[in-house]
């Protein structure tokens, strides 16, 4: 199947289906098996997906609910275009997910739409594995009165999400809120009497509790065997507010 071919339809179908999936990519070809085309040109077929945890075909565990809301979107999707997707099916537990990726990626079987955090879209993988979306965001959406896609997103996101040399390879599907708890005693025994809003007021929030004898801040770990998983949540919630701040 033509990639390019593909490529507009892709951009759209993850966008349509963008409030349900934490990230979604659409692969680039191998030189090999791109063909030039002009983009007006019309695709039939099916399109592969794999969804992560948002696949309605993924094995669940004990207590766990299928995930239904992708199937009905694919559904209404083939039902107006005629296009098919094929969701890929999980992978087993203990099959090391970005090693499957980049395993597929250099046998050029990569899914046309795969699943990733974005930090992994754009740090972990050969350049020109993934398609940049960004000149398909400024493209009209034709579900919403044909206003541009960028128009239609969430700006903060779409920036902090871009790789180092600007380009846009996830479109981000849900959010997820971290609260963060203040004890009001400690603040005040701080000297603290407002609460910081910036990186900045922040650092300098924590040096004043560390200099008054408390622990600045304090990070869940037990929540899984080993907390790895709540080590990047932390390292990415620092890195993002800095990087906004500053």
């Amino acid at each position: 199947m033509n990639s390019l071919r593909k490529l507009g339809l892709i951009s759209t179908i993850i966008l349509l289906i963008s409030s349900v999936l934490t990230g979604c990519i659409v692969p680039s070809s191998s030189p090999e098996e791109t063909t030039e085309t002009t983009d007006d040109e019309e695709f039939s077929g099916t399109i592969t997906m794999y969804a992560g945890t948002y696949s309605p075909n993924r094995v669940l565990n004990a207590n766990q609910k299928p995930a239904t809301e992708l199937k009905k979107l694919a559904e209404e999707y083939e039902k107006e275009t005629g296009i098919k997707i094929d969701f890929i099916k999980g992978l087993p537990a203990d099959q090391d997910y970005m090693t499957w990726v980049r395993t597929k990626a250099s046998g050029g079987q990569l899914p046309d739409i795969i699943w990733s955090q974005w930090y992994d879209a754009n740090t972990a993988l050969a350049k020109g594995t993934l398609t940049d979306l960004s000149k398909y965001l400024d493209q009209p959406n034709p579900y919403v009165d044909n206003k541009p896609w960028n128009e239609l997103l969430n700006q903060q996101i779409i920036s902090d999400t871009k790789s180092a040399d600007g380009s846009t390879y996830i479109i981000n599907g849900d959010y997820v809120g971290t609260a963060t708890y203040f004890n009001k005693e400690a603040f005040e025994k701080a000297g603290i009497k407002e609460m910081p809003t910036t990186w900045s007021e922040f650092i300098e929030a924590c040096q004043k509790l560390k200099d008054a004898g408390y622990i600045p801040f304090a990070w869940n770990l037990a929540s899984t065997p080993t907390g790895t998983d709540r080590i990047t949540w932390l390292t990415r919630l620092f890195f993002t507010n800095f990087f906004a701040d500053e």
